[in-house]
């Protein structure tokens, strides 16, 4: 999941199929696995939090049954004070308490803002539990025919939601996934390449780089190079 807090100039930003132009003060929340993308054509600072649901696992649960209609909120003068108290302007990553405590107001602004509506598209439901299935299980030998069966759906149905949904296919996100473990490895421990390829699945150092590079424009070493102090 993730919220944006636009802390100056305005950010233009598309959340699943609605834009927004976000002034100072005002931010977004981005649900898990929404797609979105950011399309500023002026300079703009923000925060953006990025978390896991382990952080937030009742919100998360509710998250499984309801769906925001709106997206942009307007954070409480408490939420915004301590926000830019805790987040400094650079990369961090904050303890448990301090994240908890820079979210917990924010979660309150989303739910009294968001305007949260049941969910009932079979569809989405079935993509939801899809995504879910692949954040668990990205490390093993998975593919979309083994995925399709375990979340109980036809494989060209999940291959035509992931088209509408990623604007991609299921190899792509798959990979995404594990490239993304990847790189968290790459920064924080010094075990080999080889070895954080296999922690993420892939079957081979070559179909790593290859994935990759594709996503970072660089290799598994270039990356770590770049970011190990």
């Amino acid at each position: 999941m993730e919220i944006i807090l636009v802390t100056e100039g305005t950010l233009n930003m598309t959340v699943g199929d609605r834009e927004y132009a976000i002034p100072e003060g005002f931010g977004v929340f981005v649900p898990p696995f929404e797609v979105h993308a950011f399309s500023s054509p002026l300079p703009n600072q923000c925060h953006v939090l990025m978390f896991t649901r382990d952080l937030v696992p009742h919100f998360f649960e509710f998250l499984q049954t309801s769906s925001p209609v709106a997206h942009l909120f307007a954070p409480s003068e408490e939420a915004y004070v301590l926000s830019q108290r805790h987040l400094p302007k650079e990369e961090n990553h904050a303890d448990y308490f301090t994240a908890m405590a820079v979210l917990s107001p924010l979660f309150s602004d989303i739910l009294a803002q968001c305007n949260f509506l049941p969910r009932n598209n079979r569809q989405d439901d079935s993509f939801y539990k899809t995504v879910s299935y692949m954040n668990e299980h990205f490390a093993e030998d998975i593919s979309l025919v083994s995925t399709a069966k375990a979340v109980g759906i036809h494989p060209v149905t999940l291959s035509r939601l992931f088209s509408e949904k990623f604007k991609s296919n299921f190899c792509s996100h798959l990979n995404y996934l594990r490239c993304s473990h990847a790189s968290l490895l790459l920064q924080s421990s010094n075990i080999s390449c080889t070895e954080i390829a296999w922690q993420s699945g892939f079957g081979s150092i070559r179909s790593f780089n290859r994935a990759f590079q594709e996503l970072y424009a660089m290799t598994p070493s270039q990356y770590r190079s770049r970011t190990l102090p």
